[in-house]
């Protein structure tokens, strides 16, 4: 019996639907996803200099492919390079686009953690923290509004 996956479908950069495709296909569709992306080869993701900046709290990793990924340590946490390379290695991972990382990838891939078989809530820092925090009222409140509106 095959194995079969479901696959996103991309236009571009945008995930616009989901597909269920035997294994073999997936690795293709992934791959080819991978190119249209601009993700390329592991090569790409090998760092040529990695750059920190103890007292600005930035990192900037230059890749061998030529691109760069640059992150800034919020001023609510604590610098670490470490920390600083994996999220550019995170960022370079998933299309080298900060903001589609941080609105989309981050919150798509932290929904799919589980430890010993328990889900596991996003770690969210600093500044993610303070607007998931304001998003999340803002949802309240908006579905109060609604709920509001119906009662009338």
């Amino acid at each position: 019996m095959e194995n079969f996956t479901k696959m996103p479908v991309y236009n571009g950069s945008t995930v616009v639907g989901y597909c269920i495709c035997s294994t073999e296909d997936a690795l293709e569709l992934m791959a080819q996803q991978q190119a249209t992306l601009g993700q390329g080869t592991m090569e790409s993701f090998v760092p040529e200099v990695i750059y920190c900046n103890s007292e600005k709290k930035v990192t900037v990793v230059k890749w061998t492919d030529g691109t760069e990924t640059k992150v800034t340590c919020d001023s609510d946490d604590e610098f670490s390079p470490e920390r600083g390379f994996k999220e550019c290695l995170a960022i370079k991972v998933f299309g080298n686009d900060k903001a589609k990382f941080k609105n989309y990838w981050y919150p798509e891939v932290t929904t799919k953690i589980f430890v010993d078989g328990v889900k596991v809530e996003p770690e969210l820092r600093g500044r993610w923290r303070k607007e998931r925090k304001a998003e999340v009222k803002a949802r309240k409140a908006e579905k109060l509004k609604k709920k509001a509106k119906k009662a009338k």
